[in-house]
């Protein structure tokens, strides 16, 4: 039981890890796939790159905080990290990592497997 927690945070940070590669995010509660919106400029840095990839160190960022039987924490500890989950001033909203219906239906069907293999 005690590696359950780990291998839901791990669940999380894998789903975050593929929206960067979808370019977008499934809404909020939802099983809605929204893009992310595309830049207004391209700098010389970004050209070419894909949407929120810059050095790649907001994607790396997304780690399991806390695991434990009580909470699972997954985030970025990286001060612009929320600014571009949620969307600020001149930011637009391109959420990496939030609650919604396609990774919850993962969650379940992982821990049911965990719980067979465990014989539970």
């Amino acid at each position: 039981m005690r590696a359950y927690p780990r291998a839901i945070a791990q669940i999380v940070v894998s789903f975050s890890r593929e929206n960067w590669k979808k370019q977008g995010y499934y809404a909020e509660n939802t099983s809605n796939f929204k893009k992310w919106p595309t830049r207004k400029r391209e700098s010389r840095q970004s050209r070419g790159k894909a949407i929120l990839v810059d050095s790649g160190n907001l994607r790396a960022s997304v780690k399991q905080m806390k695991a434990t039987a009580k909470q699972i924490i997954v985030g970025s500890t990286l001060p612009y990290a929320d600014k571009h989950n949620e969307g600020s001033g001149n930011t637009p909203k391109r959420q990496f990592i939030n609650d919604n219906k396609v990774l919850g239906k993962r969650l379940e069907k992982s821990v049911t497997l965990l719980m067979k293999k465990k014989g539970l």
